[in-house]
């Protein structure tokens, strides 16, 4: 079953199970509608409130990083925050954009509308792919929210956890056990050792913050 966007109650719904017609009907909505802001991208992003917290506490020259875009809410989210805060903070923005489901070229288009792409930084890639790019401890703040699969959010846990900084935040969504198991195990089983620091649930979203 595929999603389709309905700009009037600003939510993604399950209007077609044929996926050609929901495919159809989603290019018309995102063609016509208008993009003010971030919250007329379709997506996914009630972890706002999270990404102006990091903003508003960041030093320039911190590095954020964001798994998992699709047509660019989330990452419009932050670079807006950025934007405003007039801090010098870079931020990579990390997703595979499959197609046709989440065209790379949508997720463009949003952020160019809103005038945010330079502070923005794509990375077209796999999640694993990505972080061969990455130094451990080079990170303050890295957000998951791609794959919901056990497996695979176990492996973003096991390759972004060494990039966080000591003294950075490491989170991702969809921590609902009732919705996405697999994320809520991964993430429970991870973070169970004791050398593991503590977790906590904000909304729909996990945080911990690497111990110094």
């Amino acid at each position: 079953m595929l999603f389709v966007y309905d700009k009037s109650d600003a939510k993604l719904t399950h209007l077609y199970t044929n996926p050609r017609r929901a495919y159809k009907s989603l290019l018309l909505r995102l063609q016509t509608m208008g993009i003010g802001s971030w919250h007329d991208i379709p997506g996914w992003c009630d972890y706002d409130n999270i990404y102006q917290q990091r903003v508003d506490e960041a030093q320039d020259g911190q590095v954020f990083l964001e798994i998992g875009c699709a047509y660019g809410k989330s990452t419009a989210c932050m670079a807006e925050a950025i934007k405003r805060s007039g801090k010098n903070l870079t931020f990579y923005a990390v997703d595979f954009w499959s197609m046709p489901i989440f065209p790379f070229q949508w997720f463009v288009n949003h952020l160019t509308q809103l005038r945010l792409l330079d502070y923005v930084i794509p990375l077209k890639m796999r999640s694993a792919q990505a972080a061969k790019f990455f130094g451990d401890n080079s990170l303050d703040f890295v957000y998951i929210d791609g794959s919901h699969e056990y497996n695979d959010v176990l492996e973003d846990l096991n390759l972004w956890y060494p990039k966080v900084k000591p003294g950075g935040w490491f989170c991702g969504h969809d921590y609902v056990f009732d919705e996405f198991p697999g994320v809520t195990s991964a993430v429970d089983h991870f973070f169970a050792p004791d050398d593991k620091p503590s977790v906590t649930i904000n909304g729909r979203s996990w945080c911990t913050q690497k111990p110094q």
